[in-house]
């Protein structure tokens, strides 16, 4: 089988890899990533380069743990319109899963304080990078330009992949199955067909 993971699944999907990977013909790492250390160190840095405006009441309201302040909110929805997803519009099935998300304790045992960028639950200090060279399946990595889960982690994980192919989106953050969903569903499509006929 091919196995796709989009963001945190890239995660389990590159887990699964590791230990099953005799089960796959080919794996798929949809923005995703190796180390959630890494990947919080690249979210600040795009925090850096927010507008002042943003970037202050981030560090401000973090401080005080004040997930709820509106001028927080509004921050944290500016960053996710930079590097979540970068459509005037949020598809119908996004704004499920955000909201079931919010409405679940998983979120924050897991991950944490209600976004992306402040990582403090069980999955913190999760790195599986030094290992990915023992992963031999042809391997697909998807990365978006203005991605959260940036396309310098996308591009050390295709590093240390020997037979991986790394695909950037150059108008998608971190969703291109919505903001290039054509040109996504293309490059997906052309992967699996590929592996399939080389298996023949």
């Amino acid at each position: 089988m091919v196995m796709l993971g989009h963001s945190y699944g890239g995660m389990l999907a590159l887990a699964y890899a590791l230990k099953y990977q005799d089960n796959l013909v080919g794996l798929i790492i949809s923005n995703g990533l190796s180390s959630i250390p890494l990947t919080v160190q690249e979210m600040r840095r795009l925090i850096e380069e927010l507008p002042e405006r943003y970037r202050n009441a981030i560090k401000k309201y973090e401080q005080i743990q004040d997930y709820q302040n509106p001028e927080y909110l509004e921050a944290v929805q500016y960053f996710y319109k930079q590097h979540v997803t970068r459509l005037d519009e949020l598809p119908e099935p996004v704004k499920v899963s955000f909201e079931y998300a919010q409405k679940r304790r998983t979120y924050a045992i897991m991950n944490g304080p209600p976004n992306e960028f402040t990582i403090t639950g069980t999955i913190k200090d999760f790195d599986i990078t030094d290992q990915l060279h023992k992963i031999r399946v042809p391997t697909l990595i998807i990365t978006g330009k203005y991605d959260e889960v940036t396309p310098r982690i996308a591009e050390l994980m295709s590093s240390k992949i020997r037979d991986s192919r790394l695909v950037l989106f150059e108008k998608s953050s971190h969703m291109p199955m919505w903001e290039e969903k054509d040109k996504y569903l293309a490059v997906v499509r052309d992967f699996i067909f590929e592996l399939y006929n080389k298996n023949k």
